[in-house]
């Protein structure tokens, strides 16, 4: 995946910022030079809690 790196800032113009989000591209938000948040698209996110909770399951049944 992709990364755009913006500082916090930038949400002032949130417009600009969402529309650097994709299916395949996050938005990394610093705040006083570090990695804070992420941005990312709302499927991707449930994708990626999905596997986390099948490898949860797998884990835990082994």
């Amino acid at each position: 995946m992709k990364q755009s790196i913006v500082p916090i800032s930038e949400l002032s113009n949130y417009t600009k910022v969402i529309n650097k989000v994709s299916s395949d591209s996050a938005v990394i938000l610093t705040k006083n030079g570090y990695g804070k948040y992420a941005v990312v698209e709302l499927e991707f996110l449930e994708s990626l809690v999905n596997e986390l909770n099948d490898y949860r399951e797998k884990s835990i049944s082994l």
